[in-house]
This record gives C-alpha cells, sequence and structure tokens, in this order.
C-alpha cells in the first residue's frame, strides 16, 4: 500500500528556504510552519503506522479465509473419505453379526442338546443247578449287562425329544444264563430303540409323550429300589411287566409333587416289538410323597400286543401293582406286591386247552442303609409264585446282598451276592430259565395235571457289579 505522508528531508529544506533571506518576523513565522509541519509529519507517520497495521490485518484475515476455506475442503474430504471406510466398517459389522447370530444359534441348538449313558457290567461267577445237575451256565466271567447311549433336545420351554439306544447280545439263540448266550455263536452288541419320544411339558402337571416311553411302574420301583444295576425289578425279573412300551403317555405332579401320577395307552408288545393293534392297552400308577415317606398303587389291562389282524385272542392280561416304604439320604426301606391274571396266555383258545387260563402273585422286600461316608450296604428278597393255577406248587425265591461303593459322583461299585431257587417247574427270568422241565405235554394245551419236578434249580451268583454313568 502506497503511504500518504511527505518525506521528512523535504520539510526541512523548505524550512531552511523559508528561514533564510527573510526578516525576523518573517523567520518565526516560519519556524513556527516547520514546527506545524513536524507535527503533521508525526501525525502522518501514526496515521501510516495504523493504516499498515490495517493492512496487515486485512492480509491475515484473507489469509485465515484461505486457510479455512482449505480446511473446510479437507474436512470435507475427509469427511467423505470416513463416511465411506464408515459404511465399508458397518456392512462388515452386519456381516460378522450375521455370522455371530448363526454361530450363537448353532451354539444355542448345542447347548439345548445333552448326550449321556449308563453302563451296567459285573465280573462274577455263576453256579447253576439243574435237579442237582450242573448247567452249562456255570463258571467265570465278564458280562456288559446294558449299555445305555441317551440324546435329549429342548426345542424350547415346552417341547423336547429323547432318544435312548440299549444293546443286547446278537446271536442266534434265546440268551440265557445272566445274559450269557448258550448254543450259539454271539456276534456282539446289537443297539437298539428303547425309548424314542416326543415331549410336550404343558405344566408341571401335564407332561405329554408320544412314542417309546417309559412306563408308570417298573420305572418307578427302580427309583425307590436304587440298585438297578445288580438286577432288574420283581415283575420285569419273572416277565410279568416291563419297562417301556410304544404308544402315548401322559405324566404329573400335583399338590407340590406330594401326589404324581402316570398313565399309558399302548399296543402292549413291549418296547422291543411296535405293532399296529386292534386293541389298546393302559397301564398307569398314583402315586403319594410325604417327607420320606413314598407309597404307590397301579396297574395294567390289555393284549399285551396279541391282538393283531389274523389272530384272536381270549383273554384279558390284568395285574395290580402297590408299594410302600420310606427312604432319605441315609436309609430306605419298602415293599412290593403285584398280582397278574392271564398274562401270558391271551391267545391261548379255551376250547383247545382246559388249562387256558393262569395267575401270579409275588412280593419283594427291599432296603439299604449307609454305613459310611460314599459305603452303603442294601439286599432284597423277592418272592413269586408264578402259576397258581397250572403250577399251584411252584415258586421262585430269590434274594441279594451287597456293599456298594460310590468312589466318584457317576460310579457305583458294589460287591454282591444273588441266589435263586425256583421249585417246581421251570422259571423264565432275566438271569435265564431257572428250575426243572416239566416232561409232560405242555400244560396251556392239555386237560391233564402237569407232572411235578423231580427237583429244585437254583442259581448263584457272587462277584463285582458296577454303574457308570456318564
Amino acid at each position: 500500500m502506497t503511504s500518504m505522508g511527505v518525506r521528512p528531508a523535504g520539510l526541512a529544506l523548505a524550512a531552511a528556504l523559508l528561514a533564510s533571506g527573510q526578516p525576523a518576523s518573517a523567520r518565526e513565522d516560519g519556524a513556527a510552519l516547520g514546527a506545524q509541519l513536524r507535527a503533521t509529519q508525526v501525525q502522518l507517520q501514526a496515521l501510516q503506522a495504523r493504516l499498515d497495521a490495517l493492512q496487515a490485518q486485512l492480509d491475515a484475515r484473507d489469509r485465515a479465509r484461505q486457510a479455512a476455506a482449505a480446511n473446510v475442503q479437507a474436512a470435507a474430504t475427509l469427511a467423505d473419505d470416513n463416511a465411506t471406510a464408515a459404511l465399508a466398517a458397518a456392512r462388515a459389522a452386519q456381516a460378522g453379526a450375521a455370522r455371530a447370530e448363526n454361530m450363537l444359534g448353532r451354539l444355542h441348538w448345542a447347548g439345548d442338546t445333552t448326550i449321556g449313558g449308563r453302563i451296567f457290567a459285573d465280573a462274577s461267577t455263576i453256579s447253576q443247578h439243574t435237579a442237582g445237575a450242573v448247567n452249562t451256565a456255570t463258571g467265570t466271567g465278564v458280562n456288559l449287562k446294558r449299555i445305555y447311549v441317551e440324546v435329549n433336545h429342548r426345542f424350547d420351554a415346552t417341547w423336547s425329544a429323547s432318544l435312548v439306544a440299549d444293546a443286547s447280545n446278537v446271536a442266534g439263540s434265546t440268551t440265557t444264563g445272566n445274559g450269557f448266550v448258550v448254543g450259539a455263536t454271539p456276534v456282539g452288541k446289537g443297539l437298539f430303540v428303547k425309548n424314542a419320544y416326543v415331549q410336550a411339558r404343558l405344566s408341571p402337571a401335564l407332561v405329554l409323550r408320544l412314542g417309546a416311553a417309559p412306563l408308570p411302574w417298573v420305572p418307578y420301583i427302580e427309583n425307590q429300589v436304587g440298585t438297578r444295576y445288580v438286577d432288574t425289578m420283581l415283575i420285569d425279573r419273572v416277565n410279568d411287566g416291563t419297562t417301556a412300551d410304544w404308544g402315548i403317555h401322559a405324566s404329573g405332579d400335583l399338590f407340590d409333587g406330594h401326589v404324581s401320577y402316570a398313565v399309558s395307552l399302548v399296543d402292549g408288545a413291549g418296547y422291543r416289538n411296535l405293532r399296529v393293534t386292534r386293541a389298546i392297552d393302559v397301564e398307569g400308577r398314583v402315586s403319594l410323597r410325604q417327607g420320606g415317606l413314598w407309597g404307590a398303587v397301579g396297574g395294567y389291562l390289555g393284549k399285551r400286543g396279541a391282538a393283531v389282524a389274523g389272530t384272536p385272542t381270549f383273554r384279558t392280561a390284568r395285574r395290580i401293582d402297590a408299594a410302600a416304604g420310606y427312604r432319605d439320604a441315609r436309609f430306605g426301606l419298602g415293599a412290593e406286591v403285584f398280582y397278574a391274571k392271564d398274562w401270558n396266555n391271551v391267545a391261548v383258545d379255551p376250547a383247545a386247552a382246559a388249562r387256558s387260563r393262569d395267575a401270579a402273585l409275588g412280593w419283594s422286600l427291599f432296603g439299604n442303609v449307609a454305613i459310611a461316608p460314599r459305603w452303603s450296604a442294601f439286599a432284597r428278597h423277592d418272592h413269586v409264585a408264578p402259576s397258581r393255577i397250572n403250577l399251584p406248587a411252584m415258586r421262585d425265591r430269590y434274594v441279594n446282598l451287597g456293599v456298594q461303593w460310590e468312589p466318584a459322583r457317576a460310579v457305583d461299585l458294589a460287591l454282591v451276592w444273588k441266589h435263586e431257587t425256583v421249585s417246581g417247574g421251570a422259571l423264565a427270568t432275566q438271569n435265564g430259565t431257572i428250575g426243572c422241565a416239566i416232561t409232560a405235554t405242555p400244560v396251556f394245551f392239555a386237560a391233564a395235571t402237569p407232572t411235578t419236578c423231580a427237583g429244585n434249580g437254583t442259581y448263584s451268583e457272587f462277584g463285582l457289579f458296577t454303574q457308570v454313568k456318564f
């Protein structure tokens, strides 16, 4: 910017010219004028300084505006870049969230699925005799009695499903002698379905199951006795009942669990035989619990799977069950009784067999007591009249005694002695056929009185029994 002031050298020269060659008064006036000019010069210099400062401010403002504009442009460009990066990050996060949700869904599905099982095994010595003669089942060995593999899945709070696979010997003949196969070469353990059902838990008072599911009576007694791995329960052991069947099952707890019930509508052939029948069998139970006291009554009515197309039936199988006892953490004592009628002869024609009816009556006493931490003792005694009409003198007497140790929460080991005596006939049990055979024509198809056995049949076993749960 160009200055508007007068140069100081010019002012001084003008003042000297005015002073030279002038009278005194004129010189005085010139001096005064020089002083005014110098004052004016000072004012002009101050004004010039202010103008220079103002110009500097304007220049700084222009530079600031230019810098601000550049910054705004840079910020806009950076914002665009950041927005693009943010959009890409959002899309990546969305994809990651979808993958995480998918993985969480799979984890949730897996978290609602449980896999477990149980193994029953023993190493024991067996001694079996019929009328004093040693049977082929006598000997020492290791037996893998049961392998249960269980898979449960919960779809939501109401719906779930369960599958339990069981294993038994696969061979060409009937299994006898505590699960050992006699007279055939086994090819190994074969898996079959024991439980396979869909469940709807509508409330604690109503649980519905469709498929092969536990029946009301035997599993209930197994929970009271507590030593299923040593042997089957009373009616299951003498084949007057079973543990599971195919059909529709309902159960529930009432009055805070003090009352419970279970009822099953089944085909009657057992869990190994899925059949389409012309009749529906019914098994039910009502049980009570108050503190350590418990009790139950139940029953069965039906054709036991015999009512199939083309096969006539003449009888209806019936069974009445009752049990009661006391159980707490240190002590347990209980009793069970049953009466079964026409259980094994539903399809026997009365016109062809004068002795076509039969009945069975039996009872069981069982108990256990804790003798030390992780140690307990148990005992059981069964007494059965398996054929009160056809073989009224026939009796089955069974006893087991054992000491159990629990080395781990899921492992039970027991040193057990078992003994069974069958007099007056032969009885098929879960430990094999025990007793002496009837020499007359099969009793259901003959009018004659059957021949009395010449001697008893006995079965003894001693060994180490184990249960492993996982």
